[in-house]
């Protein structure tokens, strides 16, 4: 299989542990630097020989890959006598190192750097590579996610069996924690297209969200009120309106089909003629008015509550 890169990324290029086991699972795992830019990163990377696939910095919108996808990377520990194998295992395994602190996910990026992730990083390279949108491991806050028995850490049985999304603290043979408790099902939805509507009220205090709901319920009283003012006053008022103006049409047309048997000699801009002339130029509707006036009746019957019979 030829090399896969992920298009319009940056490149550095690393070591790779070697060939893959070809086991069949397919992983994107995550670390974070521990650091605050890729160039420091890469100089650790450097002089340890722990390179990943590639590094991210979310804030910055930065990529920088160091090997192919379809390449074993080598920024896991691997014990003798362990898991058979950590950066080798699979038919896939992309590892990813984002640049931030596990103990401050907020400096991994925000809402909005974490939805860039998931759709310009981790969803492309899911489709290129075949790693389910999934994550299926529970992922823990740094440091109670540190320590080989950490809660969260996979066994070595787990671990080979396991496709998906998951994070530096869920590999066997390894104690770190990172990335810490990042918002993983931020980074699934919008990776899979669909990034979740701002929770806003998250951000609110309980007297805060208590005085919402009652400007809420202020609102919708009000909104009420309206409408029966629009059932009891407006809507009689209007067709009682239109009532009259046929009314008036009416008796100004018999007054100058009288007037002009009268005197068919005056000028038709006089009399009762010009008073029809002028409602003319009204341009009174009678049908569109009748149309909208069944249709405030039908939405004050609905908000309102239907009229009462005089």
């Amino acid at each position: 299989m030829a090399d896969l890169w992920l298009p319009g990324a940056e490149r550095i290029p690393g070591n790779s542990a070697g060939s893959m086991n070809g086991d069949g699972s397919r992983k994107i795992l995550l670390h974070s630097t521990e650091g605050s830019s890729i160039e420091g990163a890469v100089g650790a990377y450097r002089a340890n020989n722990s390179w990943p696939t590639m590094t991210v910095d979310c804030v910055k919108r930065r990529v920088v890959e160091h090997l192919p996808l379809n390449t074993s990377a080598r920024a896991l520990r691997n014990d003798p006598g362990g898991a058979d194998e950590t950066n080798r295992d699979g038919a896939i395994h992309v590892q990813i190192e984002l640049v931030g602190f596990a103990e401050r996910p907020e400096t991994i990026g925000s809402r909005a750097d974490l939805e860039w992730l998931g759709r310009e990083v981790i969803g492309p390279i899911a489709r290129m590579t075949g790693v389910p949108l999934v994550s299926n491991v529970a992922w823990r806050a740094y440091p109670s996610s540190y320590g080989k028995r950490a809660a969260q850490r996979l066994t070595p049985a787990e671990w080979d069996a396991y496709s998906g999304v998951l994070g530096h603290q869920h590999a066997p043979d390894n104690d770190h924690g990172d990335p810490g408790l990042i918002d993983i099902d931020r980074i699934l939805a919008a990776a899979g297209g669909q990034t979740p509507q701002e929770d806003f009220l998250m951000a609110l205090s309980e007297a805060q969200q208590t005085e919402m709901y009652r400007d809420i319920n202020d609102l919708v009283e009000l909104n009420r009120r309206i409408m029966i003012l629009v059932r009891d006053v407006l809507h009689p008022l209007a067709v009682d309106i239109r009532k009259q103006v046929r009314n008036d049409v009416q008796q100004l047309n018999v007054m100058a089909g009288v007037d002009t048997a009268l005197s068919p000699d005056r000028a038709p801009g006089s009399g009762a003629r010009q008073g029809v002339k002028q409602l003319a130029d009204l341009a009174v509707d009678d049908e569109g008015l009748a149309a909208q006036l069944a249709e405030i009746e039908a939405l004050v019957a609905k908000i309102g509550g239907p009229q009462e019979a005089a």
